[in-house]
C-alpha cells in the first residue's frame, strides 16, 4: 500500500511537472509575442515621430511662404496707392489743361471776331 501511494505520488508529481513545463512554455511564447508587439509599437512610434517632424517642417515652410506672400501684397498695396495718388494728380492736371484750352479757344475766337468785324472810325 505504501509502495502504491509512492507510485501514485510520483505519477502525480510527473503530471504536475509536465503541466508546469507546458505553462512555462506558454508563458515563454506569450513573452515573445508581447516583445514583438512592443517592438512593433516602438517601430510605429518612430515612424509616426518622423511623419510628425516632416509635417512640422512642411508647416514651417508653408508659414514662411505665406509670410512672403503677405509681404509682397503689402508692397503691392503701397505701390498701388502711390499709382492711384499719381493718377488723381494727373486727372486734376488734365482737367486744368482742358479749362486752359477752353479759355484759350474762347479768347482766340473772340480775337478772330474782333479782327474780322469792321471797325468804324
Amino acid at each position: 500500500v505504501v509502495e502504491e501511494a509512492l507510485v501514485e505520488e510520483h505519477v502525480a508529481r510527473d503530471a504536475d511537472k509536465m503541466r508546469i513545463e507546458r505553462l512555462e512554455e506558454m508563458v515563454s511564447k506569450l513573452n515573445k509575442v508581447a516583445g514583438k508587439i512592443e517592438e512593433e509599437k516602438i517601430g510605429e512610434n518612430i515612424g509616426l515621430k518622423k511623419k510628425i517632424a516632416k509635417l512640422e517642417d512642411e508647416q514651417l515652410e508653408a508659414k514662411k511662404n505665406f509670410l512672403v506672400v503677405v509681404e509682397s501684397c503689402e508692397r503691392m498695396e503701397k505701390q498701388i496707392k502711390e499709382i492711384e495718388r499719381i493718377n488723381e494728380n494727373l486727372v486734376e492736371e488734365v482737367k486744368s489743361l482742358q479749362k486752359d484750352k477752353e479759355t484759350l479757344m474762347t479768347s482766340c475766337n473772340n480775337s478772330k471776331l474782333m479782327n474780322s468785324s469792321p471797325t468804324t472810325t
